[in-house]
């Protein structure tokens, strides 16, 4: 229960709040081993998400009695009904009625949790994708990295190789295949396109197994033309939302196949199939 690191952070500003006061309280939360799961920036992010969600009055205490015991219970509703589920709504409504909160604390509470759930989901979709894209890859005889689980530093997430050490680099998108082509690029995954050539943006579209249906390139002139720019040097951005629309993207992975092919002794490693009808799988090249 309450998985975001700023609602067990918030739920435990609640229970030590109506009997101390905020400094003494995050000096205990900051030093004692039984709080140290959590760091000191979440604590106070929790504390400052309490103020402005009207969960707390202006000097830091509960706003109504049994606050801890209302959101907790109220936190178990939201996160046990799915989002499918008929009932969900009128299993919100009474745990909100119960937990006697203004509209505007509840939708604050209820926002943070599927946020969290939303990234949650986002994170796992694009894994993923990932897995999915090196498997077939490696499936077709490449030479491939997964760089992505080693670090978030490369600012892409595969890199192929072929002999002479030539290497592709590959941001991979995943969205699923009932939904728009809808991504996310961050600052610094845009600034290593700016200076990599070999790197590309390849979208994938996967099935409700994660199972890779489709794979497009996008086009880098038009992600060049469409992520924000900043106005001052006292604001930058740092990751931007894309939609990407079918006419800025190319079938299969671009630049794949002006790599020369690995071989061994077995024969061509690099034979990969020109369409999805050739053999049951998306169009590499």
């Amino acid at each position: 229960m309450a998985g975001s690191p700023v609602l067990r952070a918030a739920l435990r500003w609640l229970t030590h709040l109506s009997a101390s006061d905020a400094p003494r309280i995050m000096a205990l939360f900051t030093h004692h081993p039984d709080y140290a799961d959590l760091t000191p920036a979440q604590y106070l992010a929790a504390l400052n998400w309490l103020r402005s969600a009207g969960l707390v009055d202006l000097r830091d205490r509960p706003a109504w009695p049994d606050a801890e015991a209302g959101l907790r219970a109220f936190l178990m509703a939201v996160e046990s009904a799915s989002p499918g589920c008929s009932s969900r709504p009128a299993m919100v409504r009474e745990a909100g009625d119960a937990f006697g909160a203004p509209e505007a604390v509840l939708n604050a509470v209820t926002g943070e949790v599927h946020g969290k759930a939303d990234l949650e989901e986002r994170a796992r979709i694009g894994a993923a994708g990932e897995r999915a894209l090196v498997q077939i890859l490696k499936q077709a005889g490449w030479e491939v990295r997964h760089v992505a689980e080693e670090s978030d530093a490369f600012g892409y997430d595969v890199a192929v190789t072929g002999a002479f050490g030539r290497q592709l680099h590959l941001e991979v998108k995943s969205t699923l295949h009932n939904g728009t082509r809808t991504v996310y690029l961050t600052r610094h995954e845009f600034r290593t396109m700016r200076a990599d050539h070999s790197w590309r943006m390849v979208a994938v579209r996967l099935g409700e197994q994660d199972q890779l249906l489709s794979i497009v390139t996008v086009d880098r002139g038009w992600i060049e033309s469409v992520v924000p720019s900043d106005r001052s040097r006292d604001g930058a951005w740092h990751t931007a939302r894309l939609r990407i629309p079918d006419r800025e993207t190319t079938a299969g992975i671009q630049g794949l196949e002006e790599l020369v092919r690995s071989w061994d002794r077995g024969g061509d490693q690099g034979v990969i199939p020109s369409s999805r009808e050739e053999a049951g799988e998306p169009a590499l090249s």
